[in-house]
């Protein structure tokens, strides 16, 4: 996806310049947000991510003003999780039931804190470091280190792609 162009200057000598293609392939795509060509693919059938059938093959390419627009996008649905996230006692945890697994849901309702009645609110909860991985295709893998007040916990979940969106599958507090 590394394209420049050479262009001279009024010295006349010879510089490059990146130059960012106004579409990309799905391929591409897929390389920038770290994921499979068929996650992509799938992601714009669902209109998360807007494209375009270009030629007489009906080629996919996606805009990269498109692709910035969705990264912001989730950015921002993803600070909105953090922010409403129940294992503060911020939200009720029958928030997460479309998102997790009936075993993750059970797990997390009986470690939901309540919101304190009175006095001091708890310290909220600081993300220190996550880290992802993709062992297959439709699968990722979190650790994360959370901090609340003075103490810290290890966080691991696993989500599986299931019909057109992540659910959490697995849940380890440790």
């Amino acid at each position: 996806m590394d394209r420049t162009r050479a262009r001279r200057t009024d010295a006349d000598t010879l510089v490059r310049v990146a130059t960012t293609p106004r579409f990309l392939q799905l391929a591409d795509v897929a390389e920038v947000l770290n994921i499979s060509a068929a996650q992509v693919y799938a992601l714009v059938r669902k209109g998360d991510l807007p494209a375009i059938k270009i030629g007489g093959r009906g080629q996919w390419r996606v805009e990269a003003s498109e692709l910035e627009g969705y990264i912001a996008r989730m950015y921002d649905e993803t600070r909105n999780f953090v922010a409403k996230h129940p294992l503060g006692g911020d939200r009720p945890a029958s928030q997460l039931v479309r998102w997790t697994t009936t075993e993750v849901y059970d797990e997390v309702s009986s470690r939901v804190v309540p919101s304190a009645s009175g006095g001091r609110a708890p310290a909220r909860a600081l993300v220190r470091s996550v880290h992802v991985t993709e062992p297959a295709d439709g699968i990722a893998e979190v650790a994360a280190s959370v901090r609340r007040g003075p103490r810290c916990t290890a966080v691991a979940l696993r989500f599986e792609g299931m019909d057109g969106r992540w659910q959490c599958t697995a849940l380890e507090l440790g």
